[in-house]
């Protein structure tokens, strides 16, 4: 697995990323850890937070111009969070604000500071704090450099005192330093303020380092020409760099300056009601006042994706540490990966849900898809996982495809593409729109019974895959490369990437357009937009008119549009993971008590399956059932798949179709209605279970234990354990249950 690609699938993902407040402070003080202490009330911890950020808080933070107020999320909905105001009220109630003191050994290196004001003071100040040995040189007769100017010197002079009353820091007063006379230090930070002496310094400093050409010696402050602030930070950064420089022997390498990345999270404001900020009764807020303002922080951070996908949340894990995890696993390391996160691999829907939300297009998916593919090439992705679906897929292709033309012709100007499952779930879908396309509607249309391949996409068997697709190009281009009308959206979303500069139409657009029948009692229903179906608008559209004509009065869900979430059947995760595929399903049902109008069989079938009332649109156009049709139990849909292929081929090509039979078709089964919803739900066919029994009682393996028979066979990659009893010719199953481990010598099948 290339490591690159991998973690490339979450680049501009920013969960847990500083946010924009954070980002927006020069010093990146933690503000929503600093807001969080003020709502608790907890304002001596949140002064020492910002002792710690700051070095001397309150003269900084005077001379802040608050640029965090100025990034604030909150601004997008109402009023910034007055962070300034905040610090104000902080400084005032919290009484004991002495410093602390960190017990650590003396350290021998020495430092020159060349400058008593305020960016000399604080680099001076983190290095005293680190127990090296600062001198500062300060030409005047005092500390304090250009904050002698200021209103509230005074004040400030008082806090830098108190702040550096337990700290050894020597200064050396009314000391001039001349040419190139830089005092002798092991390292050395020229601040000698604004208009001061560079020492020839300048040319050639790195601004974002700090450091110069002389090694061991760093500038800034507003010797640069910067801002009190920027001074301040460069205080702080020399004091970094110098250490660095004392540890390691290193200089800095120059380098770019890095962009500034301010994270809206938008999604944060969601729901959110608007709330002005507190104004304060006096000068200054209360400790009260304090806390209902620090309240209204939003203390943000994208979960964006996390709170709209239950295999996110289930996981706990964001997708830089996802992508990160996908690629550790794949590592061979002594012949062998770690295999950790197959079944978290394999629990993904791929729907693409979670990139349309990221406000930085972030696909999970996308890395989960990357990861089956490559556990497929290197033989660690459990074929259980998808083996079912991948021999529907196969079975569509061959024993239940067909491609037919319209009478006379080989080549037609369109062909309907229903998809595999639209006449697994009823053929009458498809032999309806079908007869709909050529009659009402006037095309020259042409039918393909086959798959669109997108089992094999979602098994991450991308060979497989493109075979499929291949086959779909040849067999249209000798139909003449006709326009594909798709009656499913995934199937549409997959011809549209496998099949460029084909024409690709929605089978709900055009019966939209049809003349109008007459409508049908009027109700009330939620139009539940497949996943696939949030890249197409005029699917959407064309559904909702039908579902009007048809007499509903129709009901949003709350993901619809673009963006329309995962029924659960997407990505075959039930195999992988039961748990989350009930989950997920039973998110979907439970959303609204309305029946529900969908347009994916798939989406159908998965409701049906869990007793949900649930139409697909072609049963309101033409006017099959009311919702209350059960879930096609799993032989069944390939029953129907030829039937559906013997009806077409009797109706418009005038050939005959005979449905294979087996021998065990005509065993009478009793399977309890418990029974009987376990075995789909772990998709174990009862024709499976005929077959295993058949062979059992003609000659196979058979094992009896108290009045109980007990066969096998293997179905694909699984083995299939059957107990059941007979009596009087019928056979009452008793258990039923599988496993992905194969019997060897006498298995059956």
């Amino acid at each position: 697995m290339d490591k690159n690609k991998a973690l490339s699938y979450a680049k501009g993902c920013f969960r847990g990323q500083p946010a924009s407040c954070i980002n927006g402070c020069p010093f990146h003080v933690d503000v929503k850890s600093f807001v969080d202490k003020m709502k608790g009330g907890r304002f001596s911890s949140a002064y020492r937070q910002l002792r710690n950020d700051l070095v001397f808080p309150e003269t900084v933070s005077r001379l802040c111009e608050a640029p965090c107020e100025k990034h604030c999320t909150r601004r997008l909905l109402d009023e910034s969070v007055n962070v300034r105001a905040l610090e104000t009220a902080c400084f005032a109630e919290t009484k004991k604000k002495d410093p602390q003191v960190y017990r650590l050994p003396a350290r021998a290196e020495s430092v020159a500071v060349i400058g008593g004001g305020l960016s000399g003071l604080i680099c001076a100040m983190r290095l005293a704090i680190r127990k090296y040995q600062v001198t500062v040189y300060e030409t005047g007769e005092s500390w304090g450099g250009s904050l002698k100017a200021h209103p509230a010197w005074e004040e400030m002079k008082a806090e830098i005192m108190a702040q550096m009353a337990k700290e050894k820091i020597e200064f050396v007063f009314g000391h001039m330093v001349c040419g190139q006379d830089i005092p002798k230090a092991d390292a050395v930070y020229v601040a000698t303020g604004s208009g001061g002496a560079d020492f020839g310094l300048l040319e050639g400093w790195d601004e974002n380092s700090l450091a110069t050409v002389q090694k061991g010696v760093f500038l800034g402050g507003k010797l640069t020409g910067c801002s009190d602030m920027q001074a301040s930070l460069h205080g702080m950064k020399a004091a970094q760099q110098i250490e660095a420089w004392l540890l390691s022997g290193n200089m800095p390498e120059k380098a770019g300056e890095e962009p500034e990345k301010y994270c809206e999270h938008t999604n944060v404001i969601e729901g959110q009601e608007k709330q002005s900020a507190v104004v304060p009764a006096a000068e200054r807020y209360t400790r009260e006042e304090a806390a209902a303002e620090a309240a209204r922080c939003l203390q943000c951070d994208c979960s964006a994706c996390m709170d709209a996908c239950e295999m996110l949340k289930k996981y706990r894990k964001d997708p830089i540490r996802i992508a990160t995890e996908i690629y550790q696993d794949a590592v061979v390391v002594a012949g062998a990966s770690m295999r950790t996160v197959g079944r978290e691999v394999s629990s993904c829907n791929l729907c693409g849900l979670c990139g349309k939300v990221c406000p930085e297009n972030v696909d999970v998916g996308d890395a989960m898809l990357y990861s089956r593919r490559d556990r497929v090439n290197m033989g660690i992705l459990p074929p259980a996982f998808h083996d079912h679906w991948l021999r529907e897929m196969t079975f569509a292709l061959g024993d239940a495809s067909l491609v037919l033309t319209p009478e006379g012709t080989e080549k037609c100007e369109y062909v309907f593409f229903p998809g595999c499952q639209l006449g697994a779930s009823d053929p009458r879908y498809v032999e309806k729109a079908y007869a709909s396309l050529t009659g009402e509607a006037g095309l020259s249309c042409g039918l393909m019974l086959s798959c669109c391949g997108i089992p094999a996409r979602w098994a991450g068997m991308e060979e497989l895959e493109n075979a499929v697709a291949q086959r779909l190009r040849e067999q249209l281009h000798a139909m003449g490369d006709p326009a594909v009308i798709c009656a499913c959206t995934s199937c549409e979303r997959s011809l549209r990437e496998k099949l460029p500069g084909a024409s690709i139409l929605s089978l709900y657009d055009i019966l939209a357009k049809l003349p109008a029948k007459e409508i049908g009692a009027a109700c009330d229903a939620a139009v539940f937009d497949p996943c696939a179906a949030s890249e197409d608008e005029t699917a959407r559209e064309g559904v909702r008119e039908l579902a009007k004509r048809a007499g509903i009065r129709i009901h949003e869900l709350s993901g619809y549009g673009e963006r329309a979430r995962c029924c659960g059947f997407g990505g075959h995760i039930q195999a992988a993971n039961p748990e989350l595929f009930d989950e997920i399903t039973e998110a979907r049902t439970s959303e609204s008590d309305l029946p529900y109008v969908t347009y994916c069989a798939n989406c159908r079938e998965t409701f049906a399956s869990r007793g949900k009332q649930a139409m697909h649109i072609l049963d309101l156009v033409y006017g099959l059932d009311d919702g209350t049709r059960p879930a096609v139990a799993i032989s069944a849909r390939k029953r129907n798949m030829l039937q559906l292929k013997k009806t077409m081929m009797e109706t418009y090509m005038g050939e005959t179709f005979e449905i294979p039979k087996e021998p065990w078709e005509e065993m009478a089964l009793d399977i309890p209605a418990e029974l009987r919803k376990k075995m789909e739900r772990s998709l174990i066919g009862e024709d499976t279970v005929r077959r295993a029994i058949y062979d059992a009682e003609n000659g196979g393996v058979r094992f009896e234990k108290q009045g109980v028979s007990i066969a096998s066979t293997r179905d694909g990659v699984i083995t299939v354990w059957v107990h059941y009893q007979k009596e009087n010719g019928q056979y009452t199953l008793c258990r039923v249950y599988a496993h992905r481990m194969e019997i060897a010598g006498g298995q059956n099948g």
